[in-house]
């Protein structure tokens, strides 16, 4: 939720559908409580839609809000539910992960949601409420590009500083070579610095990063993409030495470097096809799924929404050849 349109929300609304038809092909065996998460759901995109176009109001951001927490709640009584029934749990593997999906579809907008929220009423305090005045949409993107750059501002520096204080105690009096828990550790740093170097030399494609970080954890997330991608540890094998952190610390423009050495990697990576390099393996312990998502080409996203398609057709045959049982036996 980066702008003041809901229409330029694109990973939330590309969310929702996808969430959407995940519940849809997953609602076999019946259940009236994951009837009634599909159809919240559906009305979640329906209400998305129907919005689509015109710039997001508060109160839009407040229905979308009651939907969310409706969501949330249905699906813990889903989830509470489905844990005391081990016979259901043996034929719905795949309609609780779909609610699992959905639950941790809600909890990774919700935050973002109200934040944004509060974005638009400081936006009303400082700019006032004519939304229909020439200088409205300039001034609402001001105060919001500002308002992010506070931000991450503040995040990457403050990040940066702990991780030089951290390799500079780890080098003191430091002779031998460093354990392979400690270099991870450098490598966290050195990710943390050279994201602060980037958002200090500042420029319009900045911006490109409120992406990664709209969210609350979103910036660790996205030091922990950087520290494990294998483009980064490529560059950085040298640092991981005690002679190598000193060198790093004592030269002025190092982080700098280190950044624009990470660039010029990627892209040498992506020109040669490895799109998925980036993301790194190692990511998946924070909510790597997502991050892999974000790195991926469209390329592999049409092949990925080409599979949902077809898993989809297989799943419709497959219940086209048996006989379905009435839907009222559903858990309570």
């Amino acid at each position: 939720m980066d702008s003041n349109k809901l229409r330029t929300a694109n990973s939330f609304v590309e969310n929702v559908s996808e969430i959407t038809e995940i519940l849809k092909i997953n609602n076999i065996p019946a259940n009236r409580i994951f009837d009634t998460i599909m159809t919240q759901m559906n009305d979640l995109q329906d209400q998305i839609q129907e919005k689509k176009g015109r710039r997001a109001s508060i109160s839009d951001l407040e229905e979308i809000e009651e939907k969310m927490e409706v969501l949330e709640s249905l699906s813990d009584v889903y989830l509470e539910g489905v844990g005391k029934n081990k016979e259901y749990q043996s034929k719905a593997e795949n309609q609780i992960d779909a609610v699992k999906r959905t639950k941790e579809f809600v909890l990774d907008y919700k935050e973002s949601i109200s934040r944004y929220k509060g974005v638009m009423k400081r936006n009303e305090e400082k700019i006032g409420k004519e939304t229909d005045s020439l200088a409205y949409d300039k001034l609402a993107s001001l105060t919001e590009r500002a308002d992010f750059m506070e931000s991450i501002l503040k995040k990457s520096t403050d990040s940066a500083v702990t991780s030089l204080k951290m390799m500079e105690s780890l080098v003191q009096d430091k002779k031998n070579m460093f354990t392979e828990q400690e270099k991870n550790t450098i490598r966290y740093g050195l990710a943390s610095i050279a994201i602060a170097e980037r958002v200090l030399l500042g420029g319009e494609e900045i911006q490109d990063l409120r992406t990664r970080v709209r969210r609350e954890g979103e910036f660790e997330k996205m030091v922990t993409m950087v520290a494990e991608s294998k483009s980064f540890q490529s560059i950085t094998k040298e640092n991981l030495s005690p002679d190598g952190v000193r060198d790093f610390l004592k030269e002025p423009e190092s982080g700098k470097k280190l950044w624009k050495d990470f660039e010029k990697k990627v892209r040498e990576n992506q020109k040669d096809g490895k799109t998925r390099e980036l993301s790194g393996k190692t990511v998946a312990k924070t909510n790597g799924k997502r991050l892999e998502k974000k790195m991926q080409s469209e390329q592999e996203r049409k092949a990925e929404k080409k599979q949902l398609e077809a898993e989809k057709e297989m799943k419709k045959k497959k219940e086209m050849k048996k006989e379905l049982k009435p839907k009222g036996m559903g858990m309570n």
